[in-house]
């Protein structure tokens, strides 16, 4: 790795004294190639970490601290973990092995954290302004691709990450490595957006507030809007909305629309109600069952009598 001074040196002779990069590499003794890329970059040379340096202490508990991290992913923020009480439990639930320090534990939690984050996601609101600029084929925050000036919704899972969008006359189909993550009709014009409300369930678990102008709803069975506006008189009917659209994390699709318009039209419009009605929908029903005469066995009635002799016989003895 080149020093600070040497790169100076080397842009200092290219942009002040017009050296060519051949002569700065034959004077310098280093490749054109390295050259190029001093010429490109003017940062400050950093050193990076090759590999990662042995942690006697911590190494052993690095795998328990971050499945705790993760599983607070899908807890309310205030049962998450501090690192207070991740030193505590370690302490706790592994007595005489754990022997790490508060201090150690915050940073590497402090680390871990930082490696666990992932992009944040948002929902595509109704109000929002203005056509999104957008790079093709790297997705947006709002979980969306852009082609031929048309937005199309893919997985809030893969905010930030590079897809491929294979472009046909009627369809898109987004892959995420080789897998088919995403297929929409193909928009014409210009400005359209194509959304799935699946893309963004993850989000709205989190994020309950925006399912009441989510543009995702525009695109769903009209029972959904019908829902939503009779929950928007509600105090806090976000929360019944985003709960029953959470519903199609657990159902299929149809047995949650379908519940929730005989919700609608009993006037029990909660995520319970719905939940109950899908769970009546899919109990089975006992269907009788005809056993063949070749093993049929006829019970006779019991002969209450005999008990009556038995009792008298106890109580005689």
């Amino acid at each position: 790795m080149l020093r600070m001074v040497d790169k100076e040196y080397i842009r200092k002779k290219h942009f002040v004294e017009g050296w060519s990069i051949h002569r700065i590499s034959r004077q310098c003794e280093v490749s054109r190639q390295t050259v190029r890329k001093c010429l490109k970059d003017a940062c400050i040379p950093r050193y990076t970490l090759s590999r990662s340096r042995p942690a006697p202490v911590m190494g052993k508990w690095l795998p328990v601290i971050e499945q705790w991290l993760k599983e607070d992913r899908t807890r309310p923020r205030k049962q998450r973990h501090t690192a207070k009480r991740i030193h505590d439990r370690l302490v706790e639930e592994f007595p005489g092995e754990f022997i790490g320090a508060e201090s150690t534990v915050r940073r590497v939690v402090r680390q871990l954290r930082g490696q666990l984050v992932r992009p944040e996601a948002f929902v595509p609101l109704v109000s929002e302004p203005g056509e999104l600029g957008q790079v093709d084929f790297q997705e947006s925050k709002l979980a969306l691709v852009t082609c031929d000036r048309n937005r199309y919704s893919v997985p809030s899972n893969l905010v930030g990450q590079t897809v491929r969008l294979d472009v046909y006359s009627d369809r898109i189909e987004v892959y995420h490595r080789s897998a088919l993550v995403a297929r929409h009709t193909r928009l014409t014009g210009r400005g359209g957006m194509a959304t799935d409300f699946r893309h963004y369930l993850d989000v709205v678990a989190f994020k309950r507030r925006t399912s009441m102008e989510a543009a995702f709803v525009d695109g769903m069975p009209a029972v959904y809007k019908t829902a939503r506006e009779k929950l928007r008189l509600r105090d806090r009917g976000y929360r019944e909305f985003a709960g029953i659209l959470a519903l199609n994390r657990e159902w299929p699709a149809e047995a949650v629309e379908t519940a929730l318009a005989k919700a609608i039209e009993a006037d029990r419009l909660t995520v319970e109600a719905v939940r109950q009605l899908i769970l009546a929908d899919f109990t089975p029903q006992r269907v009788p069952v005809t056993v063949p005469a070749a093993i049929a066995v006829t019970l006779t009635p019991p002969n209450l009598r005999r008990y009556d002799r038995l009792a008298k016989g106890a109580a005689g003895s």
